[in-house]
């Protein structure tokens, strides 16, 4: 009998859970005031404290166990099959629909709902409006020279590669600067951003990730944020502060990135700055590059020949772990932020209007 009650209270989530999405869809700035910077904050700050005391990933962890036990599920299900148990087969498939609609039930609750809150630009004060093709270049050129004028600050080893003095340990530490300064800035609302930041934590399986094209992940059931240190180093610092944001509730990819950008070029480590910069650039030049390559020629030509290395090394290590995992993983994440409510993996490029937005905002 409580078994049975226990299984119903599980579908009765279903229904639940689509309604608050429903009404969070509804209602952004309701989400923004209530969830966003009121329960989300308070419900990660508690959890955060506990999995910050481990150094490792707890959600590494409870991957690979889920993965187990989803193997030992399927043994199970074909034993039953073989067996002609099927009333055994219906209550086992019953009760694992239930723990998954628990699942996301838990994960809306704990953090989805940052999907509906109110966008960024809104929150920043920007007019939003498609860049034009001026405006990608002069964009492309102060990223151009910010990172020409870094280039000196940066260690990079005898094969011209960019390097970072303590390694991933010390990017983990620094990144919670940047987002201390970011909070500070009086132009922005102190509440935007919130307060502390578990250290993100190194991926142990990184090389074999490196292989899907999934450079870090967050985790909200245990708001860890997880990267891929694999990676070429001027791209952790970005990384470590992509998924910090999602810890910081903004849950959408392109807003992620450029709360990232923010962060890193409001640090005083001029490597974060650089890190920034690069992967402003990499966007920029790439809208440019689709829009009039004309115009791209004649703003992309004056890039240092170091901070050029290092985009080379960037790009043998993407075409060195192209696979078949990386399009499934690619494929994957695209359905998963359309369920979301977002257009796709195409949503990335809001990461060019929202740095134009800034630009036309505050020049630079």
């Amino acid at each position: 009998m409580k078994r049975r009650f226990l299984q119903a209270t599980m579908f009765l989530l279903l229904p639940l859970a689509l309604i608050f999405q429903q009404l969070a869809k509804l209602y952004p700035q309701s989400v923004e005031q209530f969830y966003s910077r009121g329960f989300y904050p308070a419900v990660s700050s508690a959890v955060s404290l506990y999995f910050n005391l481990f150094p490792f990933s707890c959600a590494e962890c409870i991957l690979y166990a889920l993965v187990v036990f989803a193997v030992f599920i399927i043994v199970l299900a074909f034993v039953y099959l073989f067996r002609r148990k099927f009333k055994a087969l219906f209550k086992l498939f019953v009760t694992v629909i239930g723990f998954a609609i628990t699942g996301y039930f838990l994960f809306l609750l704990m953090w989805g709902l940052n999907y509906n809150r109110a966008p960024l630009e809104n929150n920043l004060g920007y007019k939003t409006g498609t860049p034009t093709v001026t405006e990608l270049s002069a964009i492309l050129k102060s990223e151009t020279r910010s990172i020409n004028a870094l280039c000196d600050s940066v260690s990079y080893d005898k094969n011209g590669r960019s390097n970072y003095p303590g390694g991933f340990g010390k990017i983990s530490s620094g990144v919670t600067e940047g987002y201390a300064a970011l909070a500070k800035q009086s132009s922005l609302d102190k509440t935007l951003f919130g307060s502390g930041l578990p250290r993100p934590k190194s991926i142990f399986a990184s090389k074999y990730m490196s292989y899907t094209g999934i450079e870090g992940i967050f985790v909200p059931f245990t708001y860890e944020p997880n990267v891929n240190t694999d990676c070429p180093a001027f791209v952790l610092p970005f990384n470590a502060a992509h998924e910090s944001a999602h810890y910081k509730g903004f849950a959408r990819e392109q807003e992620a990135s450029f709360v990232a950008y923010l962060a890193d070029t409001a640090n005083s480590d001029p490597y974060f700055q650089y890190s920034a910069h690069m992967e402003a650039y990499i966007y920029i030049s790439n809208a440019l590059y689709e829009t009039d390559q004309s115009a791209w020629q004649k703003a992309a030509g004056s890039l240092d020949p170091r901070a050029k290395g290092d985009f080379q090394y960037y790009n043998d290590f993407i075409v060195s772990h192209s696979s078949y995992a990386a399009d499934v993983s690619s494929k994957v994440n695209d359905s998963y932020l359309k369920s979301q409510g977002q257009q796709g993996i195409i949503t990335y490029d809001m990461f060019v209007t929202l740095l134009a937005d800034k630009y036309r905002s505050e020049p630079f």
